[in-house]
């Protein structure tokens, strides 16, 4: 645990990053409270670019609607996902074999980004080429941390040249979008309904950067698999999904 001159420096600093700074004084508040409430960091909580970063905090603030409690509540749980899931071996290349089969058709990846600036995740499942249920969540896993990753590096371009402003594009909105084409959907292709619903328990989760998912000309059979998720994840936010 880090010794209180150093907890003193890490608060200061993220009330001092821009992206705080820019902030309503009450919403700057509730991320210097929620980032003293992170100097604890339990044994079992993975807290490296998370507790001490100011743009996480701002997205777990955000998707709890700056509720202190709820946002700590729910960092905390990503936290112990991350360290139980070895999150920090995946971006440091583990899986890197099972990767490599599940991207081999091409069925998502992290793509271009949208009229407001956010990073796309791109889904295919008519390319689906596995029943591997753990390599089928890593990778999907992975392709979300590449779209925070794209996220990441434009804000910290923003903040190096001094251009960041809260002007709804990704440097100050942190989301990301996932699109899914269902050009070709059908059950010989569908994914599992335990892959579907675990991807969206981790996005929801785990991931405040998620946006909204977008489907593309959806298929009856897409329609009927997101019904079947709803009794699961609630009809109220599945309905959310819109088409396109």
């Amino acid at each position: 645990m880090a010794n209180s001159v150093d907890e003193e420096t890490l608060v200061a600093t993220i009330q001092n990053d821009p992206r705080v700074q820019v902030l309503e004084d009450k919403e700057q508040k509730c991320v210097a409270a929620l980032a003293q409430a992170l100097l604890h960091v339990e044994e079992d909580e993975d807290s490296r670019a998370l507790f001490d970063d100011a743009g996480a905090l701002i997205r777990y603030l955000r998707a709890r609607k700056w509720n202190l409690e709820a946002a700590e509540e729910m960092i905390r749980k990503t936290a112990a996902w991350r360290k139980a899931y070895g999150l920090w071996e995946v971006r440091a290349g583990s899986g890197k074999d099972i990767l490599e089969i599940q991207n081999v058709t091409g069925k998502i990846y992290v793509r271009g980004f949208d009229l407001e600036g956010r990073p796309i995740i791109v889904i295919k499942p008519r390319h689906e080429n596995s029943s591997d249920v753990k390599g089928m969540l890593l990778n999907s896993v992975y392709a979300m941390e590449r779209a925070v990753a794209c996220i990441e590096r434009y804000e910290n371009e923003a903040l190096r040249t001094g251009t960041f402003v809260m002007d709804g594009k990704v440097t100050s909105t942190g989301k990301f979008v996932v699109l899914i084409e269902c050009n070709e959907f059908s059950i010989s292709n569908m994914p599992s309904p335990s892959v579907g619903s675990e991807f969206i328990t981790i996005m929801q989760n785990h991931f405040p950067a998620a946006r909204q998912s977008v489907p593309h000309q959806p298929t009856i059979c897409f329609h009927a698999a997101l019904q079947c998720l709803g009794h699961v994840h609630g009809p109220n936010h599945i309905g959310k999904i819109p088409s396109c």
